[in-house]
């Protein structure tokens, strides 16, 4: 996934964190999981499970991980696969990223100031 997910990402209107709780969701519902059954196994409060599930709340790279712990699942079973490869720097700005972000994306490649 490395070039693929460093040359674009599904970013644009937060659908990649909408994908994300989607994903951890699915897995806490295989297991059989309530929301505060992994809230207590990750660390989390029920309400934030409940807003990461939704995609209300942007989890950091280190959550990730601590869910697919709790889930006994590859953190890269909770990333969604992608989906566009035509994501441009304007389209970023305008779904709130940095500039700074957008330049991590396109590792520096490409970015102008628009």
């Amino acid at each position: 996934m490395g070039d693929a997910w460093h040359a674009r990402a599904i970013i644009e209107n937060n659908e990649l964190y909408s994908s994300v709780g989607a994903l951890i969701a699915d897995a806490r519902r295989k297991r059989k999981l309530s929301q505060a059954d992994l809230a207590a196994l990750a660390g989390r409060s029920r309400t934030s499970i409940s807003n990461i599930e939704a995609g209300r709340q942007h989890i950091p790279i280190h959550t990730l991980f601590a869910f697919a712990r709790a889930l006994n699942v590859s953190p890269e079973s909770l990333l969604p696969e992608l989906v566009s490869t035509e994501l441009d720097v304007s389209t970023l700005l305008k779904s709130g990223m940095s500039r700074h972000d957008i330049r991590t994306v396109f590792n520096d490649e490409e970015v102008v100031d628009v």
